[in-house]
């Protein structure tokens, strides 16, 4: 155990007194600084943005006149999705997501305004935030900190030399081992940790008592992700014995791992599930429309029969007149039949259109699929989905979000045609109206994501550690 220890000892000193290594740290550290202040400022922005539209949006909707309540509901309602606090950190997809959502009495439109319409060159480069940081350049670090560790001392005659003295050779690779496991966990998990829990109070990013665990699991994944290629570095230095040659080696499966996997994996499953014909689309719609129109003319005949029962003043031609759209129930009534319709004539619609939607985005879904098993050979893969999903920004969010302005759309259009079907000739109350109120997703959720995405990274892990543990016992140092 004193010759191990000794080993480590060495080690440590070797690099804390080599100028390449005091770089690499020094490096490190400026990119995570970077990274995590220009992440801070851009959430402080965003988030001050969307508080401005928001209060924006409402000061406009109270500032209406009075106006009947259909009126009213095209009007408009803007929805503005809250940016996640540990967005500072991975902003995942939401620069290519829109943010802003208008709703209308018939239709819930697309999201509009993603920050990649407002920064093109994000759409290029992508943004430089932590994840992007550890995901792409750290491990280029960590490849240059241990690529020689084992062939570098080979070809330099010192190797020989230190397994010349009565030490096991096992202990000395074991101990040369350790101490770079150390050194990345004490070097990088130092300005990591700082970045991570120390800089957002400091950079004016409020957190929530629930995100401390998120930080934790992430710089727990980090480090998890980084250990990965200092094994993959370790393995390449025993399997050469020449540092040029080991480099290159390495360098070559960043490329592969980082860049071409992911690549290769969308340009398959493009291949395989091709795109569907936008035409398809536009087909589903206009048979959407003719199917609405004879089902609204039996439908709201059948309604008026139904109503007459209780309100004998509706006519009975009030179904064939209606169909003009210009008629209006007199104020007199106590109801208005065309307002007792429009939920359920709304929620027929709104199926069509899903049904429609989901027989062409099917092929899309498959493809989206099969890109993302088949990327999971990557690490970063793997680590960048366990850190969208804690931060709150991975696509499985917006799909919440979009889940709550979904429902959201079906209550105000319920509010409206309530008000509508008891005939209301003005409507001014506008603070009666709900509003949309963003509920996070639940938990169990998110951490399901990240276990999967961390238990994929520890299984890269676990095969880089133990093959370099036994390259290293075989490793020829004469």
């Amino acid at each position: 155990m004193n010759a191990y220890l000794t080993v480590i000892r060495h080690e440590l000193a070797q690099a804390w007194a080599s100028p390449r290594s005091r770089f690499l740290f020094l490096t490190s550290a400026l990119l995570i600084l970077l990274a995590v202040t220009q992440g801070a400022l851009l959430y402080r922005r965003q988030a001050a943005e969307h508080l401005r539209l928001e209060r924006l949006a409402q000061e406009e909707w109270v500032a209406q006149e009075s106006k009947r309540p259909h009126v009213a509901h095209h009007f408009g309602r803007w929805v503005v999705k809250p940016p996640s606090p540990l967005s500072m950190f991975d902003r995942g997809v939401e620069d290519f997501l829109g943010q802003q959502i208008v709703l209308d009495a018939h239709s819930r439109a697309q999201p509009v305004a993603s920050n990649a319409e407002a920064d093109p060159l994000s759409a290029w480069f992508g943004a430089f935030d932590l994840g992007f940081v550890i995901a792409f350049l750290l491990p280029l670090l960590v490849i240059f900190l241990a690529y020689d560790a084992l062939c570098g001392e080979k070809e330099r005659g010192t190797l020989r030399l230190v397994l010349a003295h009565p030490l096991s050779r096992r202990t000395f690779l074991l101990g040369k081992w350790s101490a770079h496991a150390l050194l990345v966990l004490v070097a990088f998990g130092v300005p990591l940790t700082a970045g991570i829990l120390v800089a957002p109070p400091l950079l004016g990013v409020a957190l929530r008592p629930a995100d401390l665990p998120r930080l934790l699991a992430l710089l727990g994944a980090a480090l998890a992700y980084l250990l990965f290629f200092l094994f993959l570095s370790l393995w390449a230095s025993a399997l050469t014995h020449r540092p040029a040659t080991a480099l290159t080696g390495l360098f070559a499966s960043w490329v592969v791992l980082l860049f071409f996997i992911p690549k290769a994996a969308v340009l398959i499953a493009q291949a395989v599930h091709p795109a569907p014909d936008p035409v398809l689309l536009g087909r589903e719609q206009a048979g959407i429309h003719q199917a609405r129109e004879a089902w609204r003319a039996v439908r709201f005949g059948e309604l008026i029969r139904d109503l007459r029962k209780t309100h004998p003043e509706v006519p009975e031609d009030f179904a064939r007149s209606r169909m003009s759209r210009s008629e209006r129930a007199p104020s007199d009534w106590g109801i208005d039949p065309t307002g007792v319709f429009a939920t359920e004539a709304n929620a027929f619609l709104n199926a069509r259109r899903q049904e429609a939607i989901g027989k062409v985005r099917g092929e899309y879904e498959r493809q989206e699929q099969l890109a993302a098993r088949l990327a999971l050979l990557s690490p970063a893969t793997a680590f960048l989905n366990a850190s969208m999903a804690l931060t709150g920004t991975d696509p499985a969010r917006h799909r919440h979000f979009l889940k709550q302005v979904d429902d959201y759309f079906d209550r105000l259009g319920t509010f409206f045609n309530a008000l509508w079907a008891q005939n209301v000739q003005a409507f001014a109350d506008w603070e009666s109206v709900p509003g949309f109120r963003y509920e996070e997703e639940p938990a169990a959720g998110v951490w399901r994501r990240f276990l999967a995405g961390t238990a994929l990274l520890a299984a890269f892990g676990l095969v880089a550690a133990g093959g370099s543990i036994r390259q290293m016992e075989r490793y020829d140092v004469r």
